[in-house]
């Protein structure tokens, strides 16, 4: 098929949406095959420059004209998506065949007309494109770039998060409790604390001098109580609006931390110290990494009852 070269007279300008769309498509469809030979396969013209794109010699003038209907078709769809308008099947794919950081960027474009169209609005798009244009959410971009950006733009005062921007799997489903909203799902280690005896030395130690020689008394060895953390659980955990979750592979899970019940929050550079009511000695949960144990904090800060008692550690602290 012969798709209008763009120099050709008055030719961008009497183009519709769906001709662009169109000649897109058809120009990716080439893009897939290979060609030999000293024509252009998009436009059939003579190759004057040729550059390899896909296996395939594409002249300098198609693939200028293939970005550039690129640009015009992404541009169309930002500014329908803000005017709420629903994307139509035959632009999904196109939205799909985007590179992830083209995806993300335009995520992130929708996050700088909050105020244009609204928070709720804007909330609603966001978590309708990641689905849409099938954004993998197990990478680190995702958990350390995009979800922070996430959870600061879309948390509104007092404390109230945003629920995790796409679809739960389906096993949390069948325990989520009814009204109870996820936030969070990530890899985590939560730590338990236990007594550890460790040798101690105990009385004085003095040295007796008779002489030219020197006789060494010795403390005597005894032993102190400590606690020290140990590793309980490690694996996926869900922090919903109720309850802190660590999930096992089958659906079920071990125990469960109530929000409401956390009487102190000690935030650790990669993750939280947390009190529960009715127990001196904390649990500490951590993410992978500090990016993901923000994440963590910065939900939990936000989920537990007025009053619950925050504080905060830095690096010099620990």
């Amino acid at each position: 098929m012969h798709i209008p070269h763009h120099n050709e007279p008055s030719e961008d300008e009497s183009r519709s949406y769906e001709t662009i769309l169109s000649d897109y498509y058809t120009s990716q469809r080439i893009l897939k095959e290979t060609h030999n030979g000293h024509e252009c396969p998009v436009c059939g013209n003579a190759k004057l420059k040729s550059q390899l794109f896909q296996h395939t010699h594409v002249c300098d003038s198609c693939l200028q004209k293939m970005e550039s209907d690129k640009c015009l078709v992404e541009e169309y769809l930002f500014k329908k998506a803000v005017r709420l308008e629903k994307i139509s099947s035959n632009e999904i794919p196109f939205l799909i065949s985007l590179t992830d950081q083209e995806k993300y960027n335009l995520l992130f474009r929708f996050f700088q007309v909050k105020t244009d169209i609204g928070q709720k609005e804007t909330l609603g798009l966001v978590r309708y494109f990641v689905e849409l244009l099938q954004i993998p959410t197990d990478t680190n971009y995702f958990f350390e770039t995009f979800y922070p950006r996430y959870l600061k733009e879309f948390t509104t005062k007092p404390g109230l998060l945003p629920r995790w921007c796409t679809e739960i799997p389906v096993g949390l489903r069948e325990i989520r409790k009814p009204g109870e909203m996820i936030h969070y799902i990530d890899t985590m280690i939560i730590y338990d604390q236990k007594e550890v005896f460790k040798k101690k030395k105990t009385g004085k130690l003095f040295t007796l001098t008779w002489g030219r020689d020197r006789i060494y008394s010795h403390a005597k060895a005894g032993e102190e109580t400590e606690w020290e953390y140990y590793e309980i659980y490690r694996g996926t955990v869900v922090v919903s609006s109720e309850r802190i979750i660590p999930l096992q592979s089958d659906g079920t899970y071990p125990f469960v931390f109530l929000n409401a019940r956390i009487t102190k929050l000690t935030m650790n550079p990669d993750g939280v110290e947390i009190v529960i009511d009715g127990r001196d000695r904390p649990y500490f949960i951590t993410g992978l990494n500090q990016n993901r144990g923000w994440n963590i904090r910065f939900c939990l800060e936000n989920l537990v009852k007025k009053g619950t008692l925050i504080e905060t550690k830095s690096d010099e602290d620990i």
